[in-house]
């Protein structure tokens, strides 16, 4: 974990929980985040198929979004704050929003299979 100095008495702290930074390229795969993003991040390609770059980009976005909000939830159940929720409810807007969005991506754009291009000449 990151430590920051400036604590009392010149203390070091340690930042973990809702303040983590993480980078989903940086993650341990090891530690319960890293699995979790692994595990969300392969069902939603096993769900878009032959992704492009613009898929793949919106699932880089909804995994850390979806593992930002769980973090904000984890919080939430031991000690709510009424301004977390000014950052819970526009950051779980924005998840929904970009599942609308991937929604719409799949299938669009992806090039036709070598079978399916084919079975196209053969009706011509």
């Amino acid at each position: 974990m990151k430590r920051i100095n400036g604590g009392c008495n010149g203390s070091t702290a340690e930042i973990h929980g809702l303040y983590r930074k993480f980078d989903l390229e940086t993650l341990d795969g090891r530690t319960r985040l890293g699995r979790a993003a692994k595990e969300v991040k392969a069902e939603l390609k096993a769900y878009v198929g032959r992704g492009t770059i613009v898929t793949d980009m919106l699932i880089d976005q909804i995994v850390y979004k979806l593992l930002r909000l769980k973090l904000y939830q984890a919080r939430n159940v031991y000690n709510a704050k009424d301004f977390e929720a000014a950052h819970f409810l526009p950051l779980s807007n924005s998840l929904r929003l970009d599942l609308q969005e991937l929604a719409r991506q799949v299938g669009v754009g992806r090039p036709p299979s070598l079978d399916e291009y084919l079975s196209g000449l053969d009706k011509v």
